[in-house]
């Protein structure tokens, strides 16, 4: 299968990669003091953080997935 498309500016990212390359780096990065200010138990941590970013990507992938089948 050959690629047709073409990729701006040379392959460099634009100005939305990086601003959300910066907040994940940052989400990455803080997440250790929040858990520690959260005092709670580490398992119920780990759920609601799982919990909370399946809620962010659900929507992103179904999207996704809904363009995929619309195109074929």
């Amino acid at each position: 299968m050959r690629a047709t498309t073409q990729q701006k500016n040379g392959g460099r990212p634009g100005g939305r990669a990086w601003a959300g390359l910066v907040l994940a780096v940052l989400g990455v990065s803080g997440t250790s003091t929040y858990m520690k200010l959260a005092g709670t138990d580490p398992l119920v941590t780990t759920f609601w953080r799982l919990a909370l970013s399946t809620l962010l990507l659900l929507p992103l992938q179904m999207w996704r997935r809904g363009n995929t089948l619309a195109g074929n």
